[in-house]
């Protein structure tokens, strides 16, 4: 007789004995896992028993015996009424009934959400998913752990089950190392257009991924990289570090500033020596432009763009060299912010 059962017997029996119809206190706490507990009532002479043990299952051989054992395994957990009436085994007549309850209680299994893995430095939080009562390790019975990950962390979740078995999970956090990012020194201004290279100067694995974006687009990957600026004002670089699941974002600014200026020679010799043969003018910040050469009349006796195959004058008009003397240039030019400049003034053909 397990001590339950037999503890069921006394106060049914003297549940019987008074005469009590029911009673709200249970009489027994059992696992649908124990085994079968035994009930009983006092024998009466030339009586015999009729149970109704709701659903549990009366695993006893004879069933209508003062004393059974019943079976809560395939029961729904919470109270289960237990009753007992005896009959007169001669008249068949019905004497004394005697009701009780007795609780059942399932097991709940132990389960929790965690991360498989987290990097150093990052908040973890554990949570239960028990909807009954539990402990963490260390004791705690907040639904909620949360720790400051520095290694691999083992810890584990009880799930308290009162008359049934406790069930536990156990589980391993792995923590990894973060990477650290770093970008090499970035000037505060650059001109546009032009090329900076940078450099990944921080701490990570050799199988560490760096990926490098500007303003806020991705441009390249590696440990080392060339940049071109062609949007003006504040730029944003931005280096990301991953080492597996863990990552590392620094970034950098810059003013990409225009430079302008232009340049134009007073004279020329188209005698094909191959020295100063072309008239051009130079300079930087030039987006598009028109250039034009007028004789003394005023004419315009030849032109080209920025698009043009013939980057100058040859000293010709017409296919035909050009007299030497004194010319007019007239050359509008677009900067990189769309602005214009205008500039005219003479030059000299020499022969």
């Amino acid at each position: 007789m397990n001590r339950k059962g037999y503890i069921g017997i006394i106060i049914l029996a003297l549940y019987a004995s008074l005469g009590l119809a029911q009673s709200q206190v249970p009489i027994d706490t059992v696992c649908i896992f124990d085994p079968a507990s035994r009930y009983a009532v006092p024998q009466q002479a030339d009586m015999r028993y009729e149970w109704s043990v709701g659903q549990g299952q009366i695993t006893s051989n004879p069933t209508d015996s003062n004393v059974i054992w019943v079976s809560w395994a395939n029961a729904s957990a919470g109270l289960h009424t237990l009753r007992v009436v005896a009959i007169d085994a001669q008249s068949n007549c019905p004497g004394d009934t005697s009701e009780a309850l007795v609780l059942v209680t399932a097991p709940k299994t132990a389960r929790a959400k965690y991360p498989d893995e987290a990097c150093v430095g990052d908040v973890i939080i554990l949570e239960s998913s028990i909807s009954g009562s539990f402990m963490w390790k260390g004791g705690s019975t907040n639904r909620y752990q949360s720790f400051v990950a520095t290694s691999d962390t083992s810890t584990y979740l009880i799930a308290l089950n009162g008359s049934c078995a406790n069930d536990t999970v156990a589980f391993t956090i792995r923590v990894n190392e973060s990477p650290e990012g770093r970008i090499s020194r970035v000037p505060d201004t650059v001109i546009y257009g032009n090329e900076l290279k940078l450099y990944f100067q921080g701490q990570a694995s050799n199988e560490a991924i760096i990926d490098w974006y500007l303003n806020g687009a991705w441009v390249d990957q590696g440990r080392a990289i060339e940049l071109e600026f062609y949007t003006f004002g504040k730029n944003e670089i931005m280096q990301v570090v991953s080492n597996g699941n863990c990552m590392d974002t620094v970034y950098k600014y810059l003013y990409v500033d225009d430079e302008f200026t232009a340049h134009f020679p007073n004279a020329f010799t188209p005698n094909k020596d191959g020295r100063n043969d072309i008239w051009n003018f130079t300079g930087v910040g030039h987006k598009s432009y028109v250039a034009g050469v007028y004789n003394r009349w005023g004419e315009l006796i030849y032109q080209w763009t920025e698009t043009s195959n013939q980057k100058g004058w040859d000293g010709t008009e017409n296919g035909q060299p050009s007299l030497q003397g004194s010319y007019v240039y007239k050359v509008e030019i677009e900067d990189m912010r769309g602005k214009m400049h205008y500039y005219t003034n003479y030059l000299t053909l020499l022969r």
